[in-house]
Protein backbone atom coordinates (compact mmCIF):
# COMPACT_ATOMS: atom_id res chain seq x y z
CA UNK A 1 0.00 0.00 0.00
CA UNK A 2 1.01 3.07 -0.80
CA UNK A 3 0.35 6.99 -0.07
CA UNK A 4 2.70 9.04 -1.04
CA UNK A 5 5.47 8.09 -4.28
CA UNK A 6 8.62 6.91 -2.54
CA UNK A 7 11.20 4.05 -2.54
CA UNK A 8 10.81 1.18 -5.88
CA UNK A 9 7.18 3.10 -6.47
CA UNK A 10 9.34 6.14 -7.03
CA UNK A 11 11.96 4.83 -9.43
CA UNK A 12 9.09 3.16 -11.36
CA UNK A 13 7.72 6.45 -11.98
CA UNK A 14 10.71 8.14 -13.04
CA UNK A 15 10.61 5.80 -15.84
CA UNK A 16 6.92 4.93 -16.90
CA UNK A 17 4.76 7.13 -15.09
CA UNK A 18 3.29 4.15 -13.26
CA UNK A 19 3.78 2.34 -9.61
CA UNK A 20 2.84 -1.56 -10.44
CA UNK A 21 1.42 -1.03 -13.74
CA UNK A 22 -1.16 2.13 -12.62
CA UNK A 23 -1.06 4.71 -14.38
CA UNK A 24 -0.40 7.79 -11.75
CA UNK A 25 -0.53 11.24 -12.34
CA UNK A 26 1.74 13.25 -14.27
CA UNK A 27 4.72 15.38 -12.55
CA UNK A 28 4.62 14.43 -9.40
CA UNK A 29 7.61 14.89 -7.21
CA UNK A 30 9.62 12.53 -4.76
CA UNK A 31 7.54 12.05 -1.88
CA UNK A 32 4.73 13.34 -3.38
CA UNK A 33 1.30 12.37 -1.13
CA UNK A 34 -0.91 10.21 -3.73
CA UNK A 35 -4.49 11.73 -4.50
CA UNK A 36 -5.87 8.60 -2.93
CA UNK A 37 -4.00 5.08 -1.41
CA UNK A 38 -2.79 2.73 -3.47
CA UNK A 39 -2.74 -1.20 -4.08
CA UNK A 40 0.34 -1.89 -4.88
CA UNK A 41 0.77 -5.68 -4.33
CA UNK A 42 3.98 -7.84 -4.92
CA UNK A 43 5.46 -11.70 -4.91
CA UNK A 44 7.42 -12.76 -1.65
CA UNK A 45 10.63 -12.88 -3.13
CA UNK A 46 13.54 -16.08 -1.77
CA UNK A 47 15.11 -15.05 1.98
CA UNK A 48 17.84 -11.98 1.01
CA UNK A 49 16.01 -10.63 -1.78
CA UNK A 50 13.53 -8.18 -2.64
CA UNK A 51 10.07 -8.85 -2.92
CA UNK A 52 8.97 -8.29 -7.21
CA UNK A 53 6.55 -5.80 -7.51
CA UNK A 54 3.47 -6.78 -9.60
CA UNK A 55 0.11 -5.53 -10.75
CA UNK A 56 -2.56 -5.51 -9.29
CA UNK A 57 -3.80 -7.17 -12.51
CA UNK A 58 -0.84 -9.60 -11.98
CA UNK A 59 -1.88 -10.58 -8.69
CA UNK A 60 -5.60 -11.71 -9.62
CA UNK A 61 -3.93 -13.87 -11.95
CA UNK A 62 -2.10 -15.36 -9.60
CA UNK A 63 -4.61 -16.15 -6.78
CA UNK A 64 -7.55 -15.42 -8.61
CA UNK A 65 -10.12 -11.90 -8.96
CA UNK A 66 -11.87 -12.43 -6.70
CA UNK A 67 -9.47 -12.75 -3.69
CA UNK A 68 -7.35 -10.07 -5.23
CA UNK A 69 -10.02 -8.03 -4.46
CA UNK A 70 -10.74 -9.03 -1.16
CA UNK A 71 -7.30 -8.09 0.00
CA UNK A 72 -7.31 -5.32 -2.15
CA UNK A 73 -10.02 -3.75 -0.05
CA UNK A 74 -9.16 -5.03 4.00
CA UNK A 75 -5.44 -3.79 2.30
CA UNK A 76 -6.70 -0.18 1.92
CA UNK A 77 -9.06 -0.29 4.98
CA UNK A 78 -6.03 -0.98 7.05
CA UNK A 79 -3.82 1.47 5.57
CA UNK A 80 -6.53 4.43 5.70
CA UNK A 81 -6.86 3.43 9.69
CA UNK A 82 -3.38 2.94 10.08
CA UNK A 83 -1.96 6.06 8.55
CA UNK A 84 -5.40 7.88 10.17
CA UNK A 85 -3.94 6.87 13.95
CA UNK A 86 -0.05 7.51 12.82
CA UNK A 87 -1.23 11.47 11.23
CA UNK A 88 -2.72 11.83 15.24
CA UNK A 89 1.10 11.46 16.36
CA UNK A 90 2.80 13.77 13.95
CA UNK A 91 3.46 11.00 11.77
CA UNK A 92 3.23 9.92 8.08
CA UNK A 93 2.87 6.32 6.58
CA UNK A 94 4.11 6.60 3.29
CA UNK A 95 4.06 3.43 2.48
CA UNK A 96 3.63 -0.23 3.98
CA UNK A 97 3.63 -3.83 3.19
CA UNK A 98 0.64 -6.41 4.31
CA UNK A 99 0.84 -10.08 4.10
CA UNK A 100 -2.17 -12.19 3.77
CA UNK A 101 -2.86 -15.94 3.73
CA UNK A 102 -5.39 -18.19 3.10
CA UNK A 103 -6.60 -20.53 6.55
CA UNK A 104 -9.13 -23.34 6.33
CA UNK A 105 -10.97 -21.35 3.18
CA UNK A 106 -10.34 -17.51 5.00
CA UNK A 107 -8.47 -14.81 4.22
CA UNK A 108 -6.33 -13.73 6.83
CA UNK A 109 -3.55 -11.33 7.80
CA UNK A 110 -0.58 -12.91 8.85
CA UNK A 111 2.86 -11.35 9.54
CA UNK A 112 4.08 -7.62 10.88
CA UNK A 113 1.58 -5.13 10.62
CA UNK A 114 2.94 -1.33 10.39
CA UNK A 115 5.84 -1.95 11.96
CA UNK A 116 9.25 -0.17 11.03
CA UNK A 117 10.32 -2.99 9.50
CA UNK A 118 7.26 -3.33 6.92
CA UNK A 119 6.72 0.70 6.61
CA UNK A 120 8.09 3.53 5.70
CA UNK A 121 7.06 6.31 8.25
CA UNK A 122 7.90 9.97 8.20
CA UNK A 123 8.00 12.39 10.79
CA UNK A 124 5.11 14.77 9.43
CA UNK A 125 7.56 18.09 10.77
CA UNK A 126 10.16 16.84 8.25
CA UNK A 127 8.28 16.22 5.47
CA UNK A 128 8.73 17.98 2.42
CA UNK A 129 7.74 17.19 -1.05
CA UNK A 130 10.60 16.84 -3.37
CA UNK A 131 12.89 15.21 -1.29
CA UNK A 132 12.43 11.76 0.43
CA UNK A 133 12.03 12.76 4.62
CA UNK A 134 14.05 10.81 7.40
CA UNK A 135 12.47 8.07 8.39
CA UNK A 136 11.47 7.78 11.87
CA UNK A 137 12.94 5.28 13.42
CA UNK A 138 11.34 2.41 15.50
CA UNK A 139 12.28 4.17 18.93
CA UNK A 140 10.42 7.05 17.98
CA UNK A 141 7.47 5.25 16.64
CA UNK A 142 7.25 2.88 20.17
CA UNK A 143 7.09 5.80 21.89
CA UNK A 144 4.42 7.62 20.11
Amino acid sequence: MRGYLAGSGWQEYQKSGTICGLRILPGLKEASRLPKPIFTPSTKAARGQHDENISPEQAGDIIGKDLARQVEKLAVELYKEGAEYAATRGILLADTKFEFGILEGRLILIDEVLTPDSSRFWPADRYKEGSNPPATTSSTCATT
